[in-house]
């Protein structure tokens, strides 16, 4: 994937600016991080901003929280804890497709909840992808690739 290899690059002390990658030539993608380990959205916010096209816009330790935040100033891609406080990140999911405004919008699960009928139940339930923790680096910048991607070709608005 395009972020993939631009991460192995990062972490090999080149520079992004000396390939001519794909996912250097995307507009700027907002993603909200949403988690209530403070580790998980420390360490995301940490990752993220290494690709120059990913600004995270909102990082949530609650479902709620983000609801209102997306209503606000919608990301482009959501990435979301399945056990938050509050309202479940299946339930702030349902929300989210329930609103025409921001039911366009892919939100990846990142959850502990590791059984197949977890990540199934997950996927039925409207996730565009679901990964477990520990998130695996490669598997997940493959799965945000796909997100961007995804969120590049939603329409502007669902009128």
């Amino acid at each position: 994937s395009p972020l993939g290899g631009q991460l192995e690059a990062e972490q090999e002390g080149s520079t992004a600016d000396a390939h001519h990658d794909p996912a250097s030539m995307r507009v700027a993608v907002k993603v909200f991080v949403v988690d209530d380990d403070m580790f998980v959205r420390s360490h995301l916010a940490a990752l993220l901003p290494q690709f120059g096209d990913l600004v995270i816009t909102g990082v949530f330790a609650n479902g709620a929280e983000a609801i209102a935040a997306t209503a606000a100033d919608p990301p482009d891609v959501i990435l979301m804890d399945i056990n938050l406080p509050g309202i479940s990140g299946l339930q702030a999911l349902g929300l989210l497709h329930d609103d025409p405004m921001t039911a366009h919008i892919p939100v990846m699960a990142l959850s502990a909840n590791a059984m197949p009928r977890d990540v199934e139940k997950g996927l039925e339930a409207g996730f565009f992808r679901y990964l477990t923790k520990p998130i695996k680096i490669a598997e997940f910048m493959l799965a945000l690739d796909q997100g961007l991607d995804q969120a590049q070709a939603a329409p502007e608005d669902n009128a």
